[in-house]
């Protein structure tokens, strides 16, 4: 491995477009339900959508996928902590265990949002 291929994937970044179309088509089903599976949260905004993982199967269909605003967040949050749950119980798609790094936002709005990174 070159130390270019830390930055950019030769094979995918080079592949015939109808290749790399059906490469991103699997991974996008592939994420959807592990989010389906993973996140409580998601899972509720998909049903109240009227949506199940296997009706994304194209990347038209990223556009069935609802939105994520940041109301919707903080609700979640507030949620969780009144039933005495971390405050990003049902966003999350990974253990608690794998979060590496908790930001939040100055909460200008009189409460802060959180943020959470994590190796995959």
């Amino acid at each position: 491995m070159s130390s270019d291929d830390v930055y950019w994937h030769r094979e995918v970044e080079t592949m015939p477009r109808e290749q790399l179309t059906l490469l991103q088509e699997k991974k996008l089903r592939q994420m959807v339900w592990y989010v389906w599976k993973n996140s409580p949260f998601y899972r509720r905004k998909f049903h109240e959508a009227g949506l199940l993982p296997e009706d994304v199967r194209t990347l038209d269909d990223l556009a069935k996928i609802p939105l994520t605003e940041k109301p919707e967040l903080r609700a979640s949050q507030a949620r969780c902590i009144e039933e005495g749950k971390p405050p990003y119980a049902d966003i999350l798609c990974v253990d608690e265990k794998e979060v590496v790094t908790m930001v939040q936002t100055t909460g200008t709005t009189g409460r802060p949002s959180s943020s959470h990174r994590f190796l995959h």
